[in-house]
């Protein structure tokens, strides 16, 4: 009695207190019509679950073709006013179904860890090729984005930076980095390692995965500048950042207004698009950087 009625209650999947099993627990795209709890949390009426699809998608080829900048990836609602900026994208609106019963039935654990002899060492291989004094300018990125990425690279040949290193999230970018004769790492089979955990869309596992990286340098004792594609370098700052004393600091990270949590309690918040870490001896600073990402 009380587990049909929690499986009515959950919109289908069979729940007993807190624990759900979601209807489809292998993966496979249902079959069916949204239930109300679904279309509840994902915020839409029926008519408009309807038309979504059950899974975030990231492609690369496109109706046959290599996908256009900006369309392997879903569509995000539009802003319905202008920003002083312009008109721009809600990042973070609700493009897919969402199923949390299928959400809490994945896994919480990280999908590897950040050995810099096995699993990274390929990065740690390109990195000590491009290092400069030790260090190594990062940022991520894949095909979706890559005209973002292409535009940092050559920002940092501008400034003739010849430490930057991409961490290319797909093949395909990979393929277009070294055409262009960029230094990249190619990290697509580690992102591969995200599906089967709880990260649904393929930006939350790059976002991620592009930390855990991170980490894996400073273990093999390489200092890192990471930042988003999209903090373009437009004057010669990193030799003097680098060049401060060790104990200055040990990392150097963006402020930021949100999320609002750390604002009230300890006046301010940090943006991980920015950061800039030193390697150490006991490994204080990986740490550092894997607590972000734990759960």
């Amino acid at each position: 009695m009380l587990a049909t009625l929690c499986a009515t209650l959950g919109g289908g999947d069979a729940c007993v207190g807190r624990r759900c099993i979601p209807m489809e627990p292998d993966g496979r795209v249902p079959q069916r019509l949204p239930t109300k709890r679904e279309c509840g949390d994902s915020g839409v009426p029926m008519k408009v679950a309807v038309k979504m699809p059950w899974f975030p998608t990231h492609e690369t080829v496109c109706n046959g073709q290599p996908c256009r900048p900006g369309e392997g990836n879903l569509k995000h609602e539009r802003e319905r006013k202008p920003t002083p900026r312009g008109w721009r994208y809600k990042q973070w609106s609700q493009p897919y179904i969402h199923r949390e019963a299928w959400v809490q039935h994945r896994s919480r654990d990280l999908p590897h860890f950040p050995d810099p002899t096995t699993t990274y060492a390929a990065l740690v291989a390109a990195a000590r090729r491009v290092a400069t004094d030790n260090l190594v300018l990062v940022t991520a990125g894949d095909w979706d984005y890559r005209e973002l990425v292409i535009n940092w690279v050559a920002h940092t040949r501008k400034l003739r930076y010849r430490n930057a290193l991409v961490l290319s999230m797909d093949r395909e970018l990979s393929e277009e980095l070294g055409k262009r004769r960029g230094a990249f790492a190619d990290l697509s089979e580690q992102l591969q390692h995200w599906n089967g955990t709880c990260l649904q869309r393929h930006i939350q596992a790059v976002r991620s995965e592009r930390h855990i990286a991170v980490a894996a340098l400073l273990r093999a004792g390489i200092d890192v500048l990471l930042s988003d594609a999209t903090a373009v370098f437009v004057r010669d700052f990193v030799p003097a950042l680098h060049a401060l004393p060790r104990a200055a600091f040990d990392i150097l990270v963006q402020r930021d207004t949100w999320p609002g949590n750390p604002m009230r309690k300890v006046g301010t918040a940090s943006n991980a698009g920015l950061y800039y870490v030193r390697a150490d001896k006991d490994g204080a600073t990986a740490r550092l950087v894997m607590a972000a990402v734990e759960p």
